[in-house]
């Protein structure tokens, strides 16, 4: 029951925010999204490769990639759009490699 009622609070707390929340696999595929990012990536599916979705950005490929470091930010363009995209790597307790979450805020664009 506690594991469900987590996963419960868990989704609803992603699904209520504002931003584009995404979460990458160590394999490289979308393993949760919330109605934000569903908005801004027309093409997300979990279990899709992430390359196939973050790969419209004006970045090179791999760019939500923190490698060794815990944490990363950039300015991303998608249609037109400027986004502040702050991506982390985060330990799963139990597993060996690490999970990577992707938070896209938008940027104030120019008067």
């Amino acid at each position: 029951v506690e594991d469900i009622s987590d996963r419960y609070y868990l989704t609803t707390a992603f699904s209520a925010a504002a931003e584009a929340l995404l979460v990458i696999g160590a394999d490289g595929r979308m393993r949760y999204f919330n109605s934000s990012a569903e908005t801004l990536f027309e093409t997300l599916a979990v279990g899709v490769e992430a390359a196939a979705v973050l790969d419209q950005c004006d970045l090179p490929h791999g760019w939500w990639v923190p490698g060794l470091r815990r944490g990363i930010e950039r300015d991303v363009g998608i249609a037109g759009k400027r986004y502040c995209a702050h991506c982390m790597a985060v330990e799963i307790p139990g597993e060996r490699e690490k999970l990577t979450i992707v938070r896209m805020r938008p940027l104030e664009q120019p008067a």
